[in-house]
């Protein structure tokens, strides 16, 4: 009978244990992979302005902006938020 038991409880602290570690996982992996969007943007930045701007074949440098994504398929990915500031009257 307490075999049974013991069994049960480290089935299910294994499976909670597992539950959390996944989670951990994803917010590290979720945080990192925003870090790394916005180093890999400031490299490319770099290397643009320093390396690629002042060889002498090169007439020209565009910019072009990557904007956040507010709507997937016509879905608001973020809650709006109240506007707080007052209101001005002529």
């Amino acid at each position: 009978m307490i075999r049974k038991l013991r069994v049960k409880l480290v089935c299910i602290l294994m499976a909670l244990l597992t539950v959390m570690l996944g989670v951990t996982f994803g917010l590290v992996l979720h945080f990192t992979q925003q870090s790394l969007e916005a180093e890999s943007l400031r490299t490319l930045a770099n290397f643009v302005s320093q390396k690629l701007a002042t060889i002498d074949s090169v007439l020209s440098t565009a910019t072009h902006f990557v904007l956040k994504k507010y709507k997937v398929d016509g879905v608001i990915l973020e809650e709006e938020h109240a506007d707080h500031r007052l209101a001005v009257t002529p």
